[in-house]
């Protein structure tokens, strides 16, 4: 299984050992989305997993937050229409600080 750098000065580590939280935002090479602002309706993406699947996305409405905190985008995967969490995609932290360790959203 390939070895994913956790963060630039990190090194690396193999996917089955990261922890499923950071303290830092990790990083996942120069496709990685970094910000809410390049994420708009009608744009394309890929769902990305440390285990190596990558499943397209498309934004149908602009970011969201909720009343927790949590960001959220309205999208197309496949077929099936539904909110994705942005903090789940490490494109934000979660409302306690920690980043998602082993997923992220990835430009097409």
């Amino acid at each position: 299984m390939p070895r994913i750098p956790m963060s630039p000065d990190e090194g690396e580590i193999p996917p089955n050992e990261r922890p499923p939280f950071a303290l830092k935002r990790p990083s996942f090479g120069p496709k990685q989305v970094r910000s809410l602002s390049g994420i708009k309706r009608g744009k394309k993406f890929l769902k990305c997993r440390v285990s190596g699947s990558k499943e397209p996305i498309e934004v149908l409405l602009s970011p969201r937050v909720d009343a927790k905190g949590h960001w959220w985008c309205y999208c197309r995967m496949g077929k099936i229409k539904r909110e994705v969490s942005l903090q789940d995609l490490s494109v934000v932290p979660y409302p306690n600080g920690k980043w998602n360790n082993l997923n992220w959203l990835e430009r097409t």
